[in-house]
């Protein structure tokens, strides 16, 4: 009897210490009061201190960065320490492109107001992932992406810069649509700023080089559209596109189940047995 007791009298206390620590935690949530503050060591210091073990020292600091910018994102503080998280995180591992895709993000992206000298940093950081890794799309992506959207919609479009930053989106935004990343779309958006740029034979190039890996119809026939005002001729009658058409009347014929960017690579057989005579010009 006194153990059944005693079981009982344990049971009913773990129940109210549970529920006293779930209102304690509650409570501690709602008085924590976030600042807007953080230490982070010089590079030459984190270099030191992590003894050799520099990999360590990164994700510490990798860690420590993320936890701050989600605090003080809920918080809605301006998160000051954001540019020395990016600078010390890359100057230790200057191959960390996480490192940079974040810093970017982070600083064009706060719930505070994000200055033009925000995202001309912001455009910094990608331009040095890319001295670091100049093969990666994704930062040249990003880096297009900024410019065109982010930083040249605050800057005068009549100065210089605003023309430079254009250009240059144009041209990172082309490397990383040839490179196959980006979704179906950012080559059309890409044509646009390089025919702005006046280059609209690397616009044409860009269009064609990318239009057999579109599968969806209606993009396709908008990128032949744009092919056409570029070339200023009448649609169907560019041999590139007109062969473009022929060849998915093939695939409609021989394999509708499968995928126009795919036809291009099996499609040797049915082009030999009726091959495909470009449209005069």
């Amino acid at each position: 009897m006194r153990r059944a007791l005693s079981i009982a009298l344990g049971v009913a206390l773990f129940g109210a210490a549970q529920g006293i620590r779930v209102d304690q935690n509650r409570r501690h949530d709602r008085a924590r009061r976030v600042l807007d503050d953080a230490q982070i060591p010089r590079p030459l210091v984190a270099r030191m201190v992590s003894l050799g073990h520099t990999e360590w020292m990164v994700d510490i600091l990798w860690i420590n960065a993320l936890l701050y910018y989600s605090d003080t994102l809920h918080a809605r503080l301006p998160s000051r320490y954001l540019r020395s998280y990016s600078h010390t995180l890359t100057t230790l591992d200057p191959r960390f492109r996480q490192a940079y895709l974040w810093g970017a993000l982070a600083l064009a992206y706060r719930t505070t107001s994000v200055t033009v000298d925000d995202l001309r940093d912001a455009v910094g950081l990608l331009r040095r992932g890319i001295a670091q890794i100049p093969d990666d799309p994704e930062l040249y992506g990003q880096l297009g992406i900024y410019l065109a959207y982010e930083l040249a919609p605050r800057l005068n479009n009549q100065s210089d810069e605003y023309r430079r930053v254009r250009t240059e989106s144009a041209e990172a935004l082309r490397f990383a649509c040839e490179s196959g990343w980006g979704p179906t779309w950012m080559p059309l958006a890409a044509s646009n700023l390089l025919a702005e740029a006046g280059r609209e034979r690397a616009a044409i190039d860009l269009l064609q080089s990318t239009m057999f890996r579109v599968d969806d119809a209606e993009l396709r026939q908008r990128i032949v559209e744009r092919i056409a005002r570029l070339q200023r001729s009448d649609r169907g009658h560019d041999p590139f596109t007109e062969t473009l058409r022929l060849l998915d009347g093939e695939r409609r014929a021989d394999a509708p189940w499968m995928s126009a960017s795919l036809y291009v690579f099996v499609a040797d057989a049915p082009l030999r047995r009726r091959p495909i005579t470009p449209a005069a010009d």
